[in-house]
């Protein structure tokens, strides 16, 4: 016993001390030490919070820097005003490569520049020699400049920037309604929408959020935020909303229809209300108006709470007078169309339109498109009484059809992606489809006879069997009702017997008329076919070659009515043998080559000359020339010119697209035109 206690005494100041030093340490970490670890991750938190809000934003790992102590951040934090460039550490020293002792960098870093910002250097203090190492480029990323601090030759010290270029969203974020609305009081508030498109077109509003409310119960001023966050940027717009401590009670003295007058009388309650700006630019300050009108209209009142108001608007359609009205007639894109102006009578107004023998029924639409040609018409006006007014119009510059179809014939050059021939046209029930071009034609080709209304097509007509004029033949048959495919060549032998070019552009056919069920015909010249008004002549080729797939395209004419236009696929040399081609055609019952329009062979590409202009006098030449605006070359333009020939280019249409209409006497040539126009 005596021993312990003396161990006791003796060691007493030593397990005083640790036990101290254990209390200590207790403490400590109950009650403030730093966990470290738990600071780091509250930091990487705070920075993910904000890379939420954030443009371009970069790891320190990305930057190919190294670190220590934090996880690191960088980027532009967006604070509703500015862009602020931020870089989440505890201090720059701690990231290594950034900055040093030896080397002080002038302006910011990191720096922050737009794309259509040039990079200025700001500069740098050193008692050393410095080199400086760029790479920025004026595109949206992350780039370095590298400072290196050099004495006598040898490598000191350096230092880096960080340049960050923004981007930011290139294409429109774009509030439907206005930026700011008022509403009173109590109506209900119905947001207008927005829309947006990224800078290729597309519409990426999927990518909007919205942010903020408005109880329309509950008078005060409201904030909705409209956020489109893609592809690491932001974009952000607001609206503003006013609810009014306002309300108003309209009425009309006489709902019933009235002779020479009416009056719209308003009562204004809330305890916002200033005064009401009348529609005949008047103000007063009384809560209850009366306003006389003597004519059917719109009439709006600006009720105004302080400096904002809203626009409370009031329709009276019940004051009689006559009808009166006007119409117009059209012709646009190869349709006909009627506008009518028109007032007076009981309310609303109506109108029925004659569609060459029959009345269309009653309806409020001022403009109307005919189903038929027409060149005169009446139109039947009526208000809700039905009191009625019938009017006339007429245009003598519209041409009537003489082979008695509903449309007009058209001839569709399709621009699908390149220059490649696709030529679609019809008549009133009556469909060919000439080529379609190469395999990536087959989108836009497919799209466009859509656009259009096309489901069936009647004939279907190869030029030539080469890539690009047949392949997206393949995906089209797909897609639609074929009746009847022609070649100037057997398909099915054409490659063994030298006839066509490649095997690939035949197999991709032939795999689609098996699973169609269907078969290929070549046609022999010289043939003629009937289809529906139009007769198809062809006139050649009338000998097939070896290895010159070109030469065996058809050329045939296509007339309907007095007009008639000749289709030349790739072909040269038959071109120039006129004799034979007119004799090919007075066997078929022509009389000669002679043809309104001539589609220039191979895309423009072949040479042209005046024997062949003098045999076929075109008065217009079509180019299938898109995206090869070279074609023709200026020799062969100027032949052209000299003939007094209109020449239309697909290179020379904004949508590469060319369309011809003709009733049987007159054509006409639209370019820049689209399928939503000729839509059936």
């Amino acid at each position: 016993m005596e021993s312990i206690m003396e161990f006791i005494r003796k060691y007493i100041k030593i397990i005083i001390i640790l036990l101290f030093l254990l209390f200590v340490y207790i403490v400590i970490s109950v009650m403030g030490g730093k966990n470290y670890k738990k600071i780091e991750n509250e930091m990487i938190a705070n920075s993910k919070k904000h890379l939420n809000y954030s443009l371009n934003y970069v790891t320190i790992e990305d930057m190919q820097l190294s670190y220590s102590g934090c996880r690191t951040y960088s980027g532009v934090y967006y604070d509703g005003v500015n862009y602020i460039p931020y870089l989440f550490c505890d201090d720059y020293t701690n990231v290594k490569g950034l900055t040093s002792d030896i080397i002080t960098l002038s302006g910011s870093n990191p720096m922050i520049l737009n794309t259509d910002e040039t990079y200025i250097e700001p500069g740098y203090m050193s008692k050393y020699q410095v080199e400086i190492y760029k790479d920025v480029l004026p595109n949206q990323g992350i780039y370095f400049v590298n400072y290196v601090a050099k004495n006598n030759g040898i490598e000191v010290g350096s230092a880096k920037r960080i340049v960050i270029v923004k981007g930011g969203f290139k294409g429109t974020l774009t509030l439907k309604g206005n930026a700011t609305m008022n509403i009173f009081k109590g109506e209900p508030y119905s947001d207008p929408g927005y829309i947006a498109y990224d800078e290729n077109g597309n519409n990426v509003s999927s990518f909007v959020s919205i942010t903020g409310s408005v109880n329309p119960n509950v008078a005060g001023r409201y904030e909705v935020i409209y956020s489109l966050s893609k592809d690491n940027v932001r974009k952000e717009v607001k609206r503003v909303v006013n609810v009014l401590d306002v309300s108003i009670y309209t009425e009309l003295d006489k709902e019933d229809p009235t002779i020479g007058s009416n009056t719209i009388n308003l009562i204004v309650a809330g305890s916002s209300y200033s005064y009401t700006k009348l529609p005949n630019k008047k103000t007063t300050e009384s809560r209850e108006i009366e306003y006389k009108v003597t004519e059917n209209g719109t009439y709006n009142f600006e009720i105004y709470a302080g400096n904002q108001y809203v626009l409370k608007t009031v329709v009276v359609n019940n004051i009689y007078s006559n009808i009166t009205a006007s119409c117009t007639l059209t012709e646009s894109g190869g349709r006909i169309f009627t506008n009518v102006t028109a007032s007076g009578g009981y309310g609303e107004l109506e109108y029925s339109y004659l569609d060459k023998d029959a009345y269309s029924g009653f309806t409020r639409e001022k403009v109307y498109y005919f189903q038929n040609r027409v060149n005169k018409t009446t139109v039947k006006v009526k208000d809700k009484l039905n009191n009625s007014k019938t009017i006339s119009c007429s245009n003598p510059n519209i041409v009537i059809s003489t082979t008695g179809d509903k449309y007009p014939l058209e001839i569709h050059f399709i621009a699908n992606g390149h220059y490649d021939d696709a030529i679609l046209i019809r008549t009133d029930d009556k469909v060919i489809l000439i080529d379609g071009g190469r395999s990536g034609c087959k989108t836009a080709d497919i799209a466009y006879l859509k656009g259009l209304g096309i489901t069936k097509i009647d004939y279907m007509i190869g030029s030539h069997i080469d890539y690009d004029h047949v392949q997206a033949q393949a995906y089209i048959m797909d897609e639609f009702i074929v009746n009847r495919i022609l070649y100037p060549v057997d398909i099915y032998t054409c490659v063994s017997t030298s006839k066509c070019a490649s095997s690939e552009d035949t197999e991709l056919v032939l795999e689609s008329l098996s699973r169609n069920n269907k078969v290929a015909e070549q046609v022999s010249i010289p043939s003629k076919i009937k289809v529906g008004n139009m007769t198809l002549y062809f006139i050649a080729p009338w000998n097939l070659v070896d290895n010159n797939n070109n030469n065996n395209s058809f050329i045939f004419i296509l007339t309907y009515g007095n007009n008639s236009f000749m289709f030349t696929g790739d072909t040269y040399s038959p071109l120039n043998s006129i004799n034979t081609l007119t004799a090919k055609a007075q066997a078929l019952g022509l009389k000669n080559i002679n043809v309104d329009m001539l589609k220039y062979p191979h895309h423009g590409n072949n040479p042209m000359s005046d024997k062949i202009l003098d045999a076929i006098n075109p008065s217009i030449i079509v180019v299938p020339n898109y995206h090869a605006s070279k074609y023709p070359n200026e020799d062969n333009q100027n032949i052209i010119k000299n003939h007094g020939i209109k020449m239309y280019r697909q290179s020379d249409s904004s949508t590469g697209n060319i369309t011809l209409t003709s009733d049987g006497t007159n054509i006409k040539v639209y370019m820049d035109s689209s399928a939503n126009t000729y839509r059936r």
